[in-house]
């Protein structure tokens, strides 16, 4: 995570932006660390510039330093209004004494811990959570807890106060959005991304509630514990990034991208108390719904895009790329697994993350990258474990003519149904196997031929009209490729 800083003044002034923040916490009178800081940002764009970079390295010194995150590029802060986009890169790398230095104060600085709650407010919250309203306590409302660290195309509710970029948000603020994004930074290594229409109350330094719309969270060790509350369920999470959706309907789905995060549906209990029997521990590539009632069931699918800003998405690829794949279905019963398939719209390319149970990643596998071809096509995230389900069936149904690659690990034996309905196109691609338990060694590269671990070959079948197209399942390998490892096939579909 270096910053790209060529001169001394740039990083005097990021450290003097570091101790302001950091005094606003720990000072006798948090008010004048804010005035403070509010006058070192108001006519200093430099100031504001590294600003953003300071609550950037906040919350990605914790990602990088306390969790196990490998790659967090789709989820980049966008702060092209304010900010070059060479300042930010997740996969960038403290080096240096003074940087870990710097990174150390960081992790120190800007810990302090929640007011206590007194007894009679934690009853009066109680009460709220009955009545569907937010369960803001009064010892901690008009606490600055957040940054707003972005604002993409945002349009307000008539009723709605209008944050600007980097006014600070407080326990109590409501943010009611008819349409864009909001991106909120807390100060405990809580990065959230909200879209609109959403209707979101800040509870407490660590907490939120909703009652409609779609918010994304990447939280930091300092940050477990970090809680949504909607009228069908509390998520806490754990050390993760998970989305959160809340529909006009009443459910409120639940899709975990990374991590762990625990799901308890129609939480009638104190705030922030310890969960019940019936909460559910969900894991990475878990997708749960909970609908009006408090039933939960299997998420089947989630597009992916509906959690990442457009912003996020390769160059190459349109504003708004067209939804080639409109669903992906299973034949696995409900209670036999909890994964959710996502589904990523015209942004198959480089480093691309390829199963929602694992950190791994597509590449070509040499330096002239992924074929032509395959680039901005539509993919599904399937799962790996499911190259052990010799009797799966994947359906997926298709908007329009267009061209179905499945992309199969040359250590396994090609099925019948690739024979039968598929025709081998020549190429292969490469997966960049993350590191695990069964590969320690492994290491995510960046880029086109680097650290690939497995080869793919890319068949090709033409759908002539749009409809659906059932895959089947894949046969072991031989006995003699297992010890090497072995893959799930891959999905992509591109226009014809």
């Amino acid at each position: 995570m270096k910053h790209e800083h060529n001169q001394v003044t740039n990083r005097d002034l990021y450290l003097q932006v570091h101790h302001l923040v950091a005094d606003r916490s720990t000072a006798d009178d948090p008010q004048e660390a804010n005035k403070a800081l509010a006058e070192l940002l108001r006519d200093n764009p430099g100031a504001q510039r590294e600003y953003l970079c300071y609550m950037q390295d906040v919350v990605s010194l914790k990602w990088r330093f306390n969790g196990p995150h490998d790659n967090h590029d789709f989820e980049a802060l966008e702060l092209s209004q304010l900010v070059p986009a060479s300042h930010f890169s997740f996969k960038r790398i403290w080096q240096g004494g003074f940087l870990l230095a710097l990174a150390a104060s960081l992790l120190l600085g800007l810990t302090f811990a929640f007011k206590p709650f007194l007894w009679s407010e934690i009853q009066s919250a109680q009460a709220g959570v009955e009545k569907g309203e937010p369960t803001v306590l009064q010892t901690e409302k008009s606490l600055e807890v957040a940054t707003v660290s972005a604002l993409v195309d945002a349009a307000w509710h008539e009723a709605s106060s209008q944050p600007e970029i980097l006014s600070r948000m407080s326990v109590g603020d409501r943010i009611q959005l008819t349409g864009g994004t909001l991106e909120l930074t807390f100060d405990r290594s809580v990065q959230v991304s909200i879209f609109g229409p959403a209707d979101f109350v800040i509870t407490s330094p660590s907490s939120m509630s909703c009652t409609l719309g779609r918010a994304t969270a990447l939280v930091g060790e300092n940050g477990k514990g970090f809680t949504i509350d909607t009228p069908q369920a509390q998520v806490v999470d754990l050390g993760t990034q998970f989305g959160v959706n809340i529909s006009k309907l009443g459910a409120t789905e639940v899709v975990v991208f990374e991590g762990e995060v625990d799901l308890t549906p129609n939480h009638q209990q104190p705030y922030h108390e310890l969960p019940t029997a019936s909460t559910r521990r969900m894991r990475q590539g878990d997708g749960l719904m909970v609908d009006a009632s408090g039933e939960m069931s299997r998420l089947m699918k989630v597009q992916r895009g509906d959690f990442i800003s457009s912003a996020a998405f390769p160059a190459f690829l349109p504003r708004k790329p067209a939804r080639l794949i409109e669903d992906v279905r299973d034949n696995i019963h409900a209670n036999e697994s909890t994964k959710c398939y996502q589904i990523v719209h015209g942004a198959f390319g480089e480093d691309a993350p390829s199963f929602v149970d694992r950190h791994h990643q597509w590449n070509g596998i040499d330096g002239q990258g992924i074929p032509e071809f395959l680039l901005g096509a539509d993919y599904v995230m399937p799962f790996n474990d499911d190259k052990y389900f010799t009797d799966l069936q994947v359906e997926l149904r298709i908007s329009q003519p267009a061209i179905c690659y499945v992309f199969l690990d040359n250590n396994m034996t090609v099925p019948q149904w690739i024979l039968d309905e598929f025709e081998d196109t020549g190429v292969d691609i490469g997966l960049d196997g993350a590191k695990s338990i069964w590969h320690p060694s492994h290491t995510l590269g960046v880029g086109p031929g680097e650290s690939v671990d497995f080869t793919f070959s890319v068949w090709r079948r033409d759908i002539p009209t749009a409809g659906n197209v059932v895959l089947g399942g894949v046969a072991s390998p031989k006995l003699e490729e297992r010890p090497r490892g072995f893959n799930m096939y891959g999905i992509a579909v591109a226009a014809q």
